[in-house]
C-alpha cells in the first residue's frame, strides 16, 4: 500500500476548518492517484514566512487493495476499505534532528472526505477526496513530510490494518531578507532578497569589549566591558544550602537577575543545589549585559542502616552497619538509647541502641536498633565431651552413653548456626570435620527429646 500512502504526506494536521477544498482533480482513467505527485518530482507550492499560504492535495483511492500493490498476497477481489492519518512530523531536509509539528510551523490541513465518516481525514476506498493546506508559515526551510497512515482491508471476514511510516513529498518555506554576504545585515537563512541590505553598520568594534559586534564597521561609542566571575561553594550536606559569590569588572553599577527573579545588586547569595541562569547588566547608558550559568552540587543523602543479632546463652549480640551517600570518611557511633552511654557493636546486651554516622563534611544520620534475648535452653542431661579443644579443624565428640535421635548444632560468636546435623545416633566417639570454619569462638549443642547440652569450642588455624 505504500505507493498510495505517498499522497498523505501533505496532511499537516487533523483539523476541521472553516473552508473546504473541492475533490475535482481529473485523474483520467487511472484507478488511483495523488496530486501533486511526488513520484513525478512534484511538490507542494512554496511558502513564505509571514505570508498567507494555500495549496490543495487531491487523492483518488482504488477499489481493490491489489491496485495499490500487486505484490500483496491477497485474493484478487480484496476490497480496500479505508485509509486514515495517524501522525505527521515535518523533518528539515538539511538537519534530520530538527523536526516540527504542523502547528509549530503555523500550518493546518482542512480535510474533505465528503462527509463519508466522522473523522474528516479518514477516506474510503473507490472514492476521490482532497485536503487544503492553509496558514501563515512561521519556520523557513525545506521539509520532508514524515507521515504515518493506516490502511484497512477485510480478509476472510476479518478487518486487517497495516500501519506504514514514510516521507516523500516536500514543502519549501522561503524567508525574505538581505542575501548579500558583504552587507552588515546579511541573513544566512534568507532565500529571497527584499532590498533591505545595509553597508554602514554601527556598533562596538573593539574585540575586547563585552558587546563586540563583528558585523559593525563604524564604532558608535557603545562598547562596554562588563565581566562577571562566579565562585560557587557546593552544598555540604544533602538538602542544605550552597553559595555563589560574584566578582564584577565594570565601569558602572551592576545588577543581577537570577532565573528571571528580582533584580539585585548583592554579590553573594545562598542557593539550594541546582543550575541557575544569571543576567548581569550595567545601570549606565549602554545597558551592557552579560549572561552565564552556574551550578551548585550536593552529595547524595546520607543514610545509615543497622541490624544486630540477638543476645543468648551463646553470647552477646553483634551489630552490623551499612552507610550510603554523603561524603566518604565515615565515623560510626553506637550508644545506649537510655542514657547515651557508648556501646560496643561486637558485644551488645539485650536493649535499645542508637547508631549514628558522621561523614567527612560533618553531616549526620542515625537509626535505632533493638537487641532481643533469644532463650536458648542449656540442659545438662545429655553428657558429652569435646577434644581436642582448641582444635585446628578435626574434632571428636565423645558421649558418656548411647545417644539416639540427636541433633548437633554449631554456632558462631554471634549466635548464627554454621553447621547442623539432624537425627543421628552417637555411640562412643563421633568425628567431625570442621576445618572449613574460620578461626574463632564457637558453641556446640547436642539436643535430644531428653534435653540439651551446650559447650564452648575454640578453633585455631
Amino acid at each position: 500500500m505504500k505507493k498510495l500512502f505517498l499522497g498523505f504526506c501533505a496532511m499537516l494536521a487533523l483539523n476541521i476548518g472553516y473552508s473546504q477544498c473541492v475533490a475535482d482533480f481529473d485523474f483520467g482513467d487511472l484507478p488511483m492517484g495523488v496530486s501533486p505527485n511526488p513520484m513525478t518530482e512534484e511538490s507542494l507550492e512554496d511558502g513564505l514566512v509571514g505570508a498567507d499560504y494555500y495549496d490543495v492535495l487531491h487523492i483518488l483511492l482504488p477499489y481493490y487493495a491489489n491496485d495499490v500493490d500487486s505484490t500483496l498476497e491477497l485474493p484478487a477481489n480484496t476490497l480496500l476499505d479505508s485509509l486514515s492519518l495517524v501522525s505527521i512530523t515535518m523533518v528539515n531536509v538539511d538537519d534530520a534532528n530538527e523536526t516540527y509539528t504542523p502547528e509549530e510551523m503555523g500550518l493546518e490541513v482542512i480535510c474533505n472526505n465528503n462527509g463519508d465518516s466522522g473523522n474528516s481525514c479518514s477516506f474510503l476506498g473507490n472514492s476521490q477526496y482532497c485536503a487544503s493546506i492553509e496558514g501563515v508559515p512561521t519556520v523557513d526551510g525545506q521539509f520532508f513530510c514524515q507521515v504515518v497512515v493506516e490502511g484497512w482491508i477485510t480478509v476472510f471476514g476479518f478487518p486487517v490494518g497495516q500501519e506504514v511510516s514514510f516521507g516523500q513529498l516536500t514543502l519549501t518555506v522561503n524567508l525574505e531578507g538581505c542575501t548579500d554576504p558583504t552587507a552588515c545585515n546579511y541573513n544566512t537563512n534568507a532565500t529571497i532578497d527584499d532590498g533591505s541590505c545595509e553597508y554602514e553598520c554601527l556598533g562596538c568594534t573593539d574585540e575586547a569589549a563585552t558587546n563586540y559586534d563583528e558585523t559593525a564597521n563604524i564604532d558608535d561609542g557603545s562598547c562596554c566591558y562588563l565581566v562577571v566571575d562566579a565562585v560557587t561553594t557546593d552544598v555540604n550536606c544533602f538538602g542544605g544550602l550552597g553559595m555563589v559569590d560574584f566578582s564584577v569588572m565594570s565601569t558602572e553599577s551592576v545588577e543581577f537577575v537570577i532565573d528571571g527573579g528580582t533584580a539585585s545588586s548583592e554579590l553573594a547569595y545562598d542557593f539550594e543545589a541546582g543550575t541557575y541562569s544569571v543576567l548581569a547588566y550595567e545601570l549606565g547608558g549602554n545597558m551592557c549585559e552579560y549572561e552565564f550559568d552556574f551550578t551548585i552540587s550536593q552529595p547524595d543523602e546520607l543514610t545509615i542502616t543497622a541490624t544486630a543479632s540477638d543476645e543468648s546463652e551463646l553470647g552477646l549480640g553483634q551489630g552490623t552497619v551499612t552507610v550510603e551517600g554523603g561524603t566518604p570518611g565515615y565515623i560510626v557511633f553506637w550508644s545506649e538509647a537510655d542514657g547515651g552511654n557508648p556501646a560496643d557493636p561486637d558485644n551488645l546486651s539485650q536493649g535499645d541502641y542508637v547508631v549514628s554516622v558522621v561523614d567527612a563534611n560533618d553531616c549526620e544520620a542515625s537509626t535505632n536498633v533493638t537487641v532481643l534475648w533469644d532463650a536458648i535452653e542449656s540442659i545438662n542431661d545429655v553428657a558429652f565431651n569435646l577434644f581436642p579443644n582448641p582444635t585446628d579443624g578435626n574434632l571428636t565428640l565423645r558421649a558418656g552413653k548411647l545417644i539416639r535421635n540427636a541433633s548437633i548444632e554449631i554456632f558462631d560468636a554471634s549466635g548464627r548456626t554454621v553447621r547442623a546435623i539432624e537425627n543421628i545416633m552417637i555411640n562412643g566417639d563421633l568425628s567431625l570435620d570442621i576445618s572449613k570454619l574460620n578461626a574463632g569462638a564457637y558453641s556446640i549443642a547436642i539436643s535430644t527429646d531428653q534435653g540439651r547440652t551446650l559447650k564452648q569450642l575454640q578453633i585455631v588455624k
